[in-house]
């Protein structure tokens, strides 16, 4: 489990945290340290100092820089975010119940290895410049005060490390203030790789790791099997209470949403107190004891866990297969993670990360520069990913069937086209505007068997462009068909034409057209932004023959990087592209301009420019879930 919170005070921070509860702190075991590149920077390392962490928090780096922004009341510096690693109660259980220092050292390292992939992909920070404005820099370094802690709130066994990522971060020229976005964009990642590492450790010191379907925690979600569920039970009141206040409101833990629970966990939190260590211990062992269990029990003795490599190989190439299904190329991240989920805590990340390296040598994964959801700058972004042979056939077999029979009879001449483009504009009750004329006269005058449309949204592609296409085929005594990614853009082009429509994925599960058949068509493909490279290379194969129009907006890309095809289409400079970049749906000028910066991904411009109107459900689903354990 991760939860994450952003620090309210330096002061409020430094009471919580000074307040080491670990039992454990008589022993060579410190309960705090320093980790991250930042740390590293300013010299930091071991144990964490009151003296060196509250200046940090502060904003006060030891050079003598100062980090603080200008507000209506004064200068200020947020002082960090608490991003808090809590181990599967098991684990907990059989590290404190039975005893075993060796599960605790390996929660540390799991920790580490987490807070090394947040620093990667989630350490940014802004910066002005004159060119860009305001420029998101990657700077790969984080200075992170760690705080491990042994009990919950209700005294119960919990292992967990409270991870303060302090809001400072080097460019290389200086310290400057994170961007904290894109730590809460890969939050489940971090998750992700802190789970995976902790399983796969806890396999090799002998432990029975099974998958664990209650966990809410996701594919990496484990027990021990070794630690009995009822003594688990036993020792989770805290969640037992925070499962009351929800059924009091008829809600679970499925049913609920964020801040539903966060309200429960909050109503339901009691105050830290100081127990004796001995008196804890002593109580935990009876408890074990009621149920019939001797801690010496619940410490794995099992045979130590040596297949992490071949695991690691073979996560990989389930992970491989899986993203393949959706597109012929993935970021490196994508791949890591995904091949870490499917490992369920058999392969580590540094084993999944040698798996890879194993691959690229055997020409097996090809390094590629693709298109991907960036949780550094919030938007798709060149970055250095991996395709594989077969998907590198699949990219080349779609560019050729484009290209395949490139000349085709114009839908109409001029004269023609000017008929139509009239008959459209009064059917619509709008005079177009030059892009959209552009477009629809090089389509339907132009002599290419593809093209494509490249259109903002609210650029009125559908009843312009599509409408006067299918005006153009009637003409030309062609069949129109009408295709879309989803069902709502279906019923817009059956609107805007009259014509029947259906989605792409019904036409490529139906019987495939004959050649006579598409030597009378004209396809039009809307939303084709949307279609992965293996359909679109499945539906190019399907419409040879037929003149092509394939509509869309590059920007406008789903979640699992569908899109690439379109856009590597449009780069091939093989075929036509005709751009609609005059947006007409917004007529207040405003809010016109705010869509133009939108399109331009620069979202802060576009919110200066829009009325933003707040509205919260409950008063603490701003994000802050406080420090719970």
């Amino acid at each position: 489990m991760l939860s994450a919170s952003k620090l309210q005070t330096a002061q409020d921070a430094d009471q919580y945290y000074s307040e080491i509860d670990d039992y454990r702190r008589e022993s060579d075991s410190a309960p705090t340290r320093w980790m991250g590149q930042g740390a590293a920077r300013m010299g930091l390392s071991g144990d964490v100092q009151r003296e060196d962490f509250v200046p940090l928090l502060q904003g006060h780096m030891p050079n003598g820089q100062h980090l603080q922004r200008a507000t209506a009341g004064g200068s200020q510096h947020a002082p960090g975010w608490d991003f808090t690693f809590s181990a599967p109660k098991s684990v907990s259980v059989a590290a404190l119940v039975g005893n075993d220092d060796r599960l605790i050292s390996a929660h540390d390292r799991a920790v580490e290895s987490a807070i090394g992939y947040l620093e990667q992909y989630g350490a940014t920070t802004r910066v002005r410049t004159a060119d860009k404005g305001i420029d998101e820099v990657d700077t790969g370094n984080l200075t992170v005060a760690t705080y491990r802690h042994t009990t919950s709130r209700k005294t119960d066994p919990q292992l967990h490390t409270h991870a303060v990522v302090l809001n400072a971060t080097n460019d290389r020229e200086r310290w400057r203030s994170i961007d904290s976005r894109a730590l809460y964009r890969i939050k489940s990642e971090v998750a992700d790789v802190y789970r995976a590492e902790l399983g796969r450790q806890a396999r090799e010191l002998g432990y029975q790791v099974e998958h664990d379907a209650d966990a809410n925690a996701g594919r990496t979600g484990f027990r021990l099997a070794e630690v009995p569920k009822e003594l688990e039970r036993d020792f989770s009141q805290r969640s037992q209470d925070i499962e009351a206040a929800l059924g009091e409101r008829g809600k679970d833990r499925e049913s609920a949403s964020r801040a539903e629970k966060q309200t429960a966990t909050l109503a339901t939190r009691d105050r830290k107190q100081a127990h004796e260590p001995g008196a804890l211990r002593a109580r935990w062992e009876a408890t074990a004891s009621e149920r019939g269990v001797q801690t010496g029990g619940l410490v794995g003795r099992g045979s130590p866990y040596t297949e992490g490599q071949s695991a690691a190989t073979a996560s990989l190439q389930e992970a491989i297969v899986h993203l393949s299904e959706r597109e012929t190329r993935f970021s490196e991240r994508e791949l890591e993670i995904t091949a870490l989920r499917f490992g369920e805590g058999r392969a580590s990340r540094s084993e999944i990360q040698t798996a890879i390296d194993d691959q690229v040598k055997a020409r097996a994964l090809v390094g590629a520069r693709t298109w991907s959801y960036d949780p550094r700058a919030g938007r798709n972004n060149q970055v250095d990913g991996y395709t594989t042979r077969q998907g590198q056939h699949l990219e080349r077999r779609m560019l050729d069937l484009s290209r395949m029979n490139p000349k085709i009879a114009p839908l109409a001449d001029s004269a023609g086209f000017e008929e139509i483009a009239a008959h459209t504009e009064s059917s619509s009750g709008y005079a177009w505007n030059p892009s959209q004329r552009a477009a629809a006269h090089g389509v339907i005058t132009g002599d290419h068997r593809v093209s494509l449309i490249q259109g903002y949204a609210g650029t009125a592609k559908t009843t312009s462009v599509i409408a006067a296409t299918a005006k153009a085929a009637d003409a030309a005594e062609k069949e129109f068909v009408a295709l879309a990614a989803t069902h709502t853009a279906k019923d817009q082009i059956t609107k805007a034409t009259g014509k029947p429509s259906s989605t792409v994925a019904a036409f490529l599960a139906a019987r495939p057209p004959g050649a006579d058949a598409n030597q009378r068509r004209v396809y039009v493909v809307d939303e084709a932004s949307l279609i992965s490279t293996r359909d679109m290379t499945k539906l190019l194969e399907r419409t040879r023959g037929a003149q092509v129009l394939l509509v869309g907006d590059e920007k406008q890309i789903g979640s699992v990087q569908a899109g690439a095809a379109f856009r590597q289409l449009q780069e091939s400079n093989r075929i036509p592209v005709y751009r609609l970049d005059q947006v007409v749906r917004q007529r207040n000028e405003e809010l016109k301009s705010a869509v133009y910066d939108a399109a331009d991904r620069k979202p802060a411009d576009a919110l200066r420019k829009v009325k933003v109107e707040e509205i919260r459900a409950d008063p603490t689903a701003d994000g802050y879930e406080g420090m719970s354990a």
